[in-house]
């Protein structure tokens, strides 16, 4: 019980975190984006394309393709089987085990696309974008660790606080 209240202590004390902190993280993301951007907003090699890289390029009004292409590469990272122990899982990249860890970090940056941009993505997308979240949402529900760490219970707690409000 005092491990919940710790939880619920830091994940409010992260939700009410000041403005100018969350301005610093997109603007770094922004930036990033813009120095990885030619038309095509291709990161170096090596880097992957994942949620925030999304976030950053719709952020910075990047071209409709370039957001197209990274967020369907990001869908692709989800497992979609309908009979799959991981279904809703996320992985780190595509081709890689889905994990709750993966799905934790991507749920609350996917749910903040959909709040904050949902209307600059495609119908079709966009649906695919919104099942995408509710599979999420069910597995992080379905898939409570034992044991959480401090870390592990604050990243489940904002990827259920994110994707419930999505």
């Amino acid at each position: 019980m005092a491990r919940m209240v710790l939880v619920a202590t830091l994940l409010g004390a992260s939700v009410a975190a000041e403005a100018s902190e969350r301005a610093e993280r997109y603007a770094w993301l922004v930036r990033q984006a813009a120095a990885w951007g030619n038309s095509q907003a291709v990161p170096p090699s090596g880097v992957a394309r994942g949620p925030g890289y999304v976030l950053a390029l719709l952020e910075r009004g990047a071209d409709s393709q370039s957001v197209q292409s990274a967020l369907r590469e990001v869908l692709a990272a989800q497992d979609t089987a309908s009979r799959s122990p991981t279904r809703g899982q996320f992985s780190w990249q595509p081709g890689d085990a889905p994990s709750l860890r993966a799905t934790y970090f991507a749920s609350p940056v996917l749910a903040q696309i959909c709040l904050k941009h949902h209307d600059k993505i495609p119908a079709e997308l966009r649906e695919e974008l919104d099942a995408g979240l509710a599979l999420a949402l069910g597995t992080v529900r379905r898939n409570a660790p034992a044991s959480e760490d401090e870390v592990t219970g604050l990243l489940r707690a904002a990827a259920l606080a994110m994707l419930g409000r999505a």
